[in-house]
């Protein structure tokens, strides 16, 4: 992964996967992703195709519609929130959340989400929690899939 002398990354080098099943929605959240610099981007509609999308190949930054069923998307954020990468702070997650109320950004939370953005979306918050979210992550994230670091699923903290 390309850092710079202040110790940020290159943004190219990080791997995004969103979960939403509206297609304006993605579009939207895409474009904040590439004003922001990021070009790996994933996306799918299903909490199900998320799951194996983080299977087959580990991102950098989860981005899910917490929205109609908060069931399956609450679990997506629980297990991906559990999982041994996001103990060393590899996995950033963020929750869109149609119509929050209290309960439901409290539930985003609860499962895992460090992050709740609001739908409809505003690209300045989307973009300001994007940002916020790689730099808590950005020291501890490596490539994904390159030949010589191990993804994020396999990685550990590099010593200096």
């Amino acid at each position: 992964m390309t850092a710079d002398t202040t110790g940020e990354i290159d943004p190219r080098d990080i791997a995004v996967l969103v979960v939403e099943d509206n297609e304006f929605l993605r579009r939207i959240v895409g474009q904040v992703l590439q004003g922001l610099g990021i070009r790996d981007v994933r996306y799918v509609r299903t909490e199900a195709q998320g799951w194996r999308a983080c299977a087959a190949r580990p991102a950098h930054l989860v981005i899910v519609e917490f929205g109609r069923d908060c069931q399956a998307a609450h679990d997506l954020l629980r297990v991906l929130g559990q999982s041994p990468d996001r103990a060393h702070g590899h996995i950033g997650l963020i929750a869109l959340v149609p119509e929050p109320n209290r309960e439901r950004v409290i539930r985003a939370h609860d499962a895992g989400a460090e992050a709740v953005v609001a739908e409809p979306i505003a690209p300045k918050e989307l973009a300001d929690h994007v940002a916020a979210v790689i730099r808590r992550h950005q020291a501890h994230w490596l490539p994904v899939g390159t030949s010589d670091d191990a993804p994020p699923a396999a990685a550990t903290r590099k010593s200096a």
